[in-house]
């Protein structure tokens, strides 16, 4: 049984292989076909005649008649028989032209999850292989980290997605299909629907856009075949694969994708009613969301009110001036960090080796004597920090820090991860981490800076209590200290 929009329960049509798909016989999320396309060449690349609205609208207005008649009208049109939809009275309208494009349904959580499914199969790629190069790639601040990898995630969300569309090509650009074959058209497949995915989510679209969009989507299905003879897919009779030849039509008609993509309604949602229910007592939650949403919004009135009355009392400003030219000059940044560290004890074994600081225990030795006797330099740290007695054996480590400006906003942050086997291969330590010098960590403490990055010496009289660090896993490397525009916070 089918609930028509108008509430009335229908027999559901059975339709042959080759009946075009019609608007009124789709779920909600799959209203997107605009063509007459038979069921088995929804995979095609090709034309296809749009649908006829006066043969919808004839069949409607049978609506009032004998209620066997209508159905069986409907079903030889292949459509819903649906009692007079909202769109019938519309004279302007049409409805199959109306169906715009769903960058998060159809494209992001439809086409991304089918390439990662097929990319994963063990006939491509397999599993294993992508999910050890995720887990393999270093800290970044341009792309999200997937450690784990992407084939065992569940309940994968669209922003999710998105960040995997960023590593995907880099993932498998070098790697061979199971057997030892080539994986060039693969590629091929795979790049024509990145392109097509980015250049579909442009703010700004041209004719010169467009037409790499297109040209894109010809190059997908000339090389999508491959998934065919690997064994992985049967065909492409896929509706969200159909819906890539409507994007240019509906971009021509209605503008970018930016104008009617589900991503700000599913952000509403989130707002008005997950965040208003959980506010509630879960009990009779309908009037405590309500009064909750009000307040909400008073609130933001109010301080919307507030802000208005500071700016009518603020002396008017001068203009702007031009910013000067020149060299950049470091900033003041401050140091921002957990409370409580990622690992709260970590042997000086396993700073060593996992790590990769194999002058540790030395430099922590100067660090103590120089703890207690700022003025003593030289040499004679040296042989003092060597004669000092270490009473403990483990030190809490934090994995990542974060620097943030004046107006506490994060404009670089640091991570970590020492050497350890995935799957059988070994990872290298990334060997940026900061230590503090007592079990329990405390904001006022002095930090151990170790930065692999660097292969200077400086010092910072501002900071007497930071030391440099020699760490590397396969050399040593000449460390520094926290230069003096950073302040500990």
């Amino acid at each position: 049984m089918i609930i028509a929009s108008g509430g009335q329960p229908t027999e559901q049509s059975q339709s042959s292989p080759n009946q075009p798909t019609h608007i009124a016989s789709l779920r909600p999320l799959d209203l997107n076909t605009k063509c007459e396309v038979p069921r088995n060449e929804l995979g095609d690349l090709g034309s296809f005649l749009s649908h006829d609205l006066g043969k919808a609208h004839r069949t409607y207005r049978l609506a009032d008649g004998n209620v066997h008649t209508f159905h069986a009208t409907c079903r030889d049109n292949g459509i819903k028989p649906v009692f007079h939809p909202f769109w019938e009275s519309l004279p302007l309208v049409n409805i199959y032209l109306s169906i715009t494009p769903n960058i998060l349904h159809q494209l992001l959580q439809g086409i991304v999850k089918h390439l990662v499914a097929w990319l994963s199969n063990p006939l491509v790629f397999g599993q294993r292989n992508i999910d050890v190069r995720c887990h393999l790639m270093p800290p970044n601040h341009q792309i999200v980290l997937f450690p784990r990898g992407v084939t065992t995630l569940a309940r994968v969300t669209g922003k999710e997605h998105k960040n995997m569309c960023r590593i995907l090509l880099g993932l498998i650009v070098d790697l061979r299909i199971t057997g030892g074959s080539s994986s060039a058209q693969v590629l091929k497949a795979v790049h024509g629907l990145l392109d097509f995915l980015y250049l579909a989510q442009l703010p700004s679209q041209t004719t010169d856009t467009i037409a790499h969009l297109e040209h894109s989507l010809v190059a997908f299905h000339a090389n999508k075949d491959v998934f065919v003879d690997l064994g992985v897919r049967d065909g492409f009779n896929v509706l969200k694969i159909h819906s890539l030849l409507n994007y240019g039509q509906s971009i021509c008609l209605f503008g970018t994708t930016d104008n009617y993509n589900t991503e700000q309604m599913e952000r509403l949602h989130i707002d008005f009613t997950k965040d208003a229910y959980h506010a509630t007592n879960h009990k009779d939650e309908y009037p405590q969301m309500t009064t909750w949403l009000e307040c909400c919004k008073k609130v933001q009135q109010h301080a919307k009110f507030i802000e208005w009355q500071q700016q009518q009392h603020l002396p008017t400003s001068a203009p702007p001036q031009r910013p000067s030219t020149g060299p950049p000059q470091p900033s003041t940044c401050y140091l921002k960090m957990t409370q409580n560290p990622t690992l709260w004890r970590v042997s000086f074994e396993d700073i060593t080796y996992k790590y990769g600081a194999i002058d540790f225990l030395d430099l922590l030795g100067d660090f103590l004597v120089r703890l207690k006797d700022p003025s003593i330099s030289g040499w004679a740290l040296h042989d003092h920090g060597e004669n000092t007695l270490i009473p403990f054996h483990h030190v809490p480590v934090f994995h990542k820090i974060k620097f943030t400006n004046g107006d506490g906003a994060i404009v670089d942050s640091i991570y970590i991860q020492p050497e350890c086997y995935v799957l059988g291969f070994i990872q290298g330590a990334f060997f940026i981490f900061h230590l503090l010098t007592k079990p329990f960590p405390s904001r006022d403490q002095p930090l151990i800076h170790l930065n692999h990055m660097t292969n200077h010496l400086t010092k910072s009289p501002d900071h007497p209590h930071a030391i440099p660090v020699t760490c590397s896993s396969k050399s040593p490397v000449l460390h520094h200290l926290l230069p003096s525009h950073l302040r500990i916070t």
